[in-house]
């Protein structure tokens, strides 16, 4: 490493190619996932939302890990992009500039691409949440009684999912937006300021934080945003708790089991994706405890590799968890493996006349 580079960027492969491998495998099991819910999914209470919530998840960690593929930069507050859109001839980057040319007026004079793409991850990534929140409040009108203050009409009950996420995206664009500058801005930033990291004036897209006012704007946004929907979320789980015990006479045993069978994947696929997405931020801790000029590539590429997992964990518990998924599943590898023995047999046997 030069006397300027404090980043090992042997970890920036590391993480390329494994990251990809992930996502293979994210695809991969969303693909079983996909198939045994069509193929055995019994259930009356919306048997294919799972996939709705588990595809999501997908999206945003194959953006954020391969088609951005971010390199998070600590004890630097930013990041910059190894994966498709590195390039700035990419395709991908032209598809991200026509996704955005209608907010082109209001970030006239700024780098475009990189809003598109920034707003574009954030989006996607707060949508995993946003997804089971609309799903809840659905499913809450479904089992609330009648004469229940939780029975809304139609145009309370859009305004009731769209105020929060409204309020939501629009924080975050405006964050975002202001927070951002012109790469040669970033580029005389990192010269001044940042004279360990001069290697990052060759990325294309490099998003470094570069007053603390923006720093905690940033952080007071990320936790408001993220926050609000982990309320939505559990709110909405709550009250549809509450509901069935509200009616716990009057629905039948199985009618009640579905119910709970069904909040309950939503509540594990919550639980476990929360647990895989909070190595990120707790690396951030990282920043506090160390100098500028300290090499940290390795340790906090493992922790977004770790970040990038959550949907592989979400569709293993989701497999895992469902008795009927797990047997089906059991018993096709075991036919398998019966099929071919008795055609080893009989080549064994021809072998030894």
């Amino acid at each position: 490493m030069s006397a300027n580079n404090t980043r090992n960027l042997a970890a920036d492969g590391f993480q390329r190619i494994l990251t990809n491998i992930i996502n293979l495998v994210s695809f991969l099991l969303l693909l079983v996932s996909s198939y045994v819910i069509f193929k055995f999914n019994k259930s009356r209470i919306s048997p294919y939302s799972p996939i709705l919530y588990l595809s999501c998840a997908f999206m945003s960690e194959f953006y954020l890990g391969t088609v951005l593929n971010v390199v998070v930069l600590l004890p630097v507050p930013g990041f910059y992009c190894i994966g498709w859109a590195k390039n700035s001839n990419d395709l991908m980057k032209l598809i991200h500039v026509v996704s955005f040319v209608a907010i082109k007026p209001l970030i006239e004079g700024r780098p475009l691409q990189a809003r598109s793409l920034q707003i574009l991850a954030y989006k996607l990534f707060l949508l995993q949440g946003e997804i089971l929140f609309i799903i809840l409040v659905l499913k809450l009108q479904t089992v609330s009684r009648n004469d229940s203050v939780f029975k809304l009409n139609c145009f309370i009950q859009t305004l009731v999912i769209l105020v929060p996420l409204m309020f939501n995206s629009s924080i975050a664009f405006v964050i975002i937006i202001q927070s951002n500058f012109s790469k040669h801005y970033t580029d005389v930033y990192i010269s001044d300021n940042l004279p360990y990291h001069e290697f990052l004036r060759r990325y294309e897209f490099v998003w470094i934080l570069t007053a603390f006012k923006e720093y905690i704007g940033f952080a007071a946004v990320l936790c408001c945003s993220l926050g609000q929907i982990f309320v939505l979320v559990f709110l909405g789980y709550v009250l549809i708790l509450y509901e069935l015990e509200r009616q716990a006479t009057s629905l039948s045993k199985e009618a009640r089991k579905e119910w709970k069978e069904f909040i309950d994947k939503i509540r594990n696929h919550g639980a476990i994706t929360v647990v895989f997405f909070c190595a990120l931020p707790f690396s951030g801790f990282v920043q506090l405890f160390v100098e500028e000029e300290t090499d940290v590539s390795f340790p906090v590429a493992f922790a977004f590799l770790i970040f990038v997992s959550a949907p592989v964990a979400a569709n293993l518990l989701f497999l895992w968890n469902d008795p009927a998924y797990r047997s089906q599943l059991f018993c096709k590898f075991s036919n398998r493996n019966r099929r071919r023995q008795p055609n080893q047999i009989r080549v064994t046997s021809k072998e030894m006349l």
